[in-house]
């Protein structure tokens, strides 16, 4: 269980390039805020497949049911890459990136405004986008009630 962030991440960088020395900055220097936000949208999406409590630990053996279901989690690290594109090339995000990404990562990826901001492009991921309709309600037919 402790090691499905670390996968996560390493999958993050082979296949979808985060950690390469080429690229946007945010994705050269994101990876763990991938995993970070793969974690959010997760929990978000459990939550709406009402498979989760607001306030209340998702449990271990949900977690792992989640990642051992091939399709949740493709749907679920496309989603986050979605949410991730989404947030970085947001005007407020750029604004408090402003040209040093090491600071944002360092001090403000947890403040007020950015984890309003990434909150809501994950809900409007899991809502507005095909791909995250299709993970709740992978969500709620693979997981019980």
């Amino acid at each position: 269980m402790f090691l499905l962030p670390f996968l996560l991440m390493k999958h993050a960088e082979a296949a979808l390039g985060y950690g390469a020395s080429k690229g946007a900055a945010w994705r050269r220097r994101g990876r763990y805020v991938f995993v970070y936000a793969a974690f959010k949208t997760l929990r978000e999406a459990l939550t709406q497949a009402d498979r989760a409590t607001v306030g209340v630990d998702v449990g271990n053996a949900t977690v792992r049911e989640v990642f051992a279901d091939e399709n949740i989690t493709q749907l679920l690290v496309g989603v986050t890459e979605k949410v991730m594109e989404s947030f970085f090339t947001d005007t407020p995000i750029q604004k408090l990136i402003n040209s040093d990404i090491f600071a944002f990562l360092k001090r403000t990826i947890e403040g007020e405004d950015a984890t309003t901001i990434l909150d809501s492009k994950i809900r409007y991921q899991l809502t507005d986008n095909d791909d995250g309709r299709s993970l709740v309600t992978a969500l709620r037919a693979a997981l019980p009630a």
